[in-house]
């Protein structure tokens, strides 16, 4: 029976719908747990112990933080000011890149995609570009740069609670990873839609000052920041994640938020997904399913340095586009808890993040970007791949070489 309630539920999750129901991603997981207990594989007492709340509370955190500094008009500002001096499609281009990358590595790079993707077809709009290379940066570069942080997006903060890796230890082995992949996913976007930027269009400067870019409310803005300096310094003092999260995000909304914004900016469908991701992998490991799983790790992680790196990659990124990246880390987790390996810790978190790239459906920002532009500008699941599959397979690669070169125990 376990097995199949995890077959439906990460059917459900590869595939995002369920034909003729009102069944998404979070409702899957949610009825997955739900079945696991009701079957009598993971009793309640169990399934209420497998959630993990620091996880859950380190997300919480980070959406609070991110949804009032949004507030505030910052990721308006940076982003129009940097496009004021985008004198070309190329230039803009790395811009949008740039911005996503960076504010992606410090926040979910779910949120950022939520942010930018309507900003940016604004700004194409109005200087009469094709949006679609720029959105493909979108969600591409916020996969990438949120590799490199323990805040860059759901399954890194889940290694992270897992792992014990500092946040600055963390950020100092992949960062390097996560600025060539930038450059790499510039270089081929450019190739790719070369045509595209360098056609002809109005100046940007024009479409920035017709889209005049403020904060609300300066001393709400100051405050914001100082709670993301606060949060940064926390974390490379190695304070609890999720306890320095929260009470960032906590008084960041209290403080500097509007008063009717309250939880708005929390995705509570995302942290229910996680919930019972929690409960349906504990489900797995109660049937034994997940020991298969372990021992096809097993050989990969007794291998040499190099064919350690190379073999947990390449099963990270199969499993992150046939179940998604964030259960993907969820199966592999409990084996890499048991080889006490900081290089296999950041193998798969660098592989897990990388392979979302791989298709449209690969990560939930790249389908927050579909979804967001689906009536100016669609994204088709051929179209993604000129870009996706390329840049998966050199940026994993770029990343293998790095970590083999820092040789991390």
């Amino acid at each position: 029976m376990a097995l199949v309630i995890f077959l439906l539920t990460y059917a459900v999750l590869g595939t995002g719908r369920v034909p003729g129901l009102a069944v998404n991603r979070p409702l899957a997981a949610l009825l997955g747990a739900v079945a696991m207990i009701l079957a009598g594989v993971v009793p309640l007492s169990d399934a209420l112990a497998a959630i993990d709340l620091r996880t859950l509370g380190l997300l919480c955190g980070l959406m609070l933080l991110a949804s009032t500094l949004a507030d505030t008009g910052l990721f308006d500002v940076v982003t129009h000011a940097l496009v004021r001096h985008a004198t070309s499609g190329y230039a803009l281009l790395a811009a949008v890149i740039a911005v996503s990358g960076v504010f992606s590595a410090l926040f979910l790079n779910d949120a950022v995609c939520i942010l930018f993707t309507p900003l940016v077809l604004i700004l194409a709009r109005r200087i009469g570009r094709n949006p679609l290379p720029f959105l493909l940066g979108v969600a591409t570069a916020s996969n990438v740069g949120g590799a490199c942080t323990i805040t860059g997006n759901p399954q890194n903060a889940l290694i992270g609670t897992a792992s014990g890796i500092s946040f600055a230890e963390f950020a100092a082995r992949l960062l390097p990873a996560s600025a060539l992949g930038l450059v790499a996913d510039f270089a081929i976007l450019a190739l790719v839609y070369r045509a595209t930027l360098e056609a002809p269009s109005t100046p940007p400067a024009a479409a920035a000052d017709s889209a005049p870019a403020r904060t609300r409310e300066p001393w709400r803005l100051a405050l914001s920041l100082g709670c993301a300096a606060a949060l940064l310094a926390a974390f490379l003092l190695r304070a609890d994640l999720a306890v320095a999260a929260l009470a960032a995000g906590a008084v960041a909304a209290g403080f500097a938020g509007h008063k009717d914004a309250g939880l708005r900016g929390v995705d509570f469908p995302l942290l229910v997904l996680f919930a019972g991701l929690f409960v349906v992998t504990a489900g797995v490991r109660r049937a034994g399913i997940a020991d298969h799983v372990t021992a096809q790790l097993a050989p990969a992680l007794a291998a040499p340095p190099l064919a350690r790196l190379s073999q947990l990659s390449a099963i990270a990124l199969v499993l992150s586009n046939l179940v998604s990246n964030v259960p993907a880390v969820m199966l592999l987790a409990p084996a890499l808890t048991s080889a006490h390996s900081t290089q296999a810790w950041l193998a798969l978190a660098m592989a897990s993040t990388f392979a979302g790239n791989l298709t449209l459906v690969g990560s939930i920002a790249n389908l927050i970007v579909a979804e967001l532009a689906k009536n100016e500008c669609p994204i088709s699941f051929v179209e993604y791949l000129k870009v996706g599959v390329p840049l998966t397979l050199l940026t994993t690669a770029i990343g293998i070489a790095i970590l083999y070169v820092q040789a991390v125990p």
